[in-house]
């Protein structure tokens, strides 16, 4: 075999090893994704964005800002999203209890770097400092509101590029959910600061919702298939005995 044929061989056994380990990771983030566990984080997660947005947008229209909000409840209000982030937080980890038994003894961070890869671990980490550093920027500079366009955005890529990179459409379709909304409220954000709670429920609260409802779906979808096909083998062997 001459000496290009046997380069040509090994780079068509990598790239057959590369999506190999491609696919195997991408089931491991449906199994990861498809769990109880994180149905309930994304549709549970959506409907209380969405609560919790209206509620912060009610006090701001009544108050005009949430330094201004009476005392106690804004320590129910920042108390409530608190928990509710917990909540989430621990929910959360359910997802991963199959990658455990697989894995033990492993933490959290590798099991994320071995599901998402390294390359992948680079872009999560540029999207952060930027997420970061525009945050602080409009801290500083109070406008404070557009914190929410960067965050969305910045999700949305990395929801997209993992939906992307292992053919996961849904949430690949969820990460443009969260970043055709944020882009288009910079404009209104800029005439009207407080909307942005209305913006961030309806970015975040509706992406989350219909990611949960749409995988909640297939699954539902999937067993009624399984289901239909089980009755139709027994009713095929019932005729074959007769």
């Amino acid at each position: 075999m001459k000496p290009i044929d046997r380069n040509i061989s090994k780079m068509l056994r990598d790239i057959k090893y590369i999506r190999s380990a491609i696919e195997k990771n991408g089931d491991n983030l449906r199994r990861i994704f498809y769990t109880r566990s994180y149905r309930i984080v994304f549709w549970l997660g959506g409907i209380g964005i969405i609560f919790l947005s209206g509620i912060f947008h009610y006090f701001m229209q009544k108050y005009g800002s949430i330094e201004q909000i009476p005392a106690q409840h804004r320590v129910i209000l920042i108390s409530s999203s608190i928990a509710f982030l917990i909540l989430i937080g621990l929910i959360k980890l359910g997802g991963f209890r199959f990658l455990w038994e697989k894995y033990p003894g492993e933490s959290i961070f590798s099991l994320f770097i071995k599901i998402i890869g390294r390359s992948m671990i680079k872009i999560y980490f540029i999207v952060g400092i930027l997420i970061i550093y525009f945050s602080i920027y409009f801290i500083v500079t109070n406008q404070a509101h557009y914190i929410f366009p960067i965050v969305s955005i910045g999700v949305g890529i990395l929801f997209s590029a993992l939906g992307n990179q292992f053919t996961f459409f849904e949430l690949f379709l969820c990460g443009l959910m969260l970043i055709l909304p944020a882009a288009i409220s910079v404009p209104f954000l800029a005439q009207s600061p407080e909307s942005v709670w209305l913006w961030a429920g309806f970015s975040f609260g509706i992406s989350f919702t219909f990611l949960g409802f749409f995988m909640e779906f297939k699954i539902q979808s999937g067993n009624k298939r399984s289901l239909k096909k089980a009755t139709k083998g027994k009713t095929g062997a019932t005729r074959n005995k007769e």
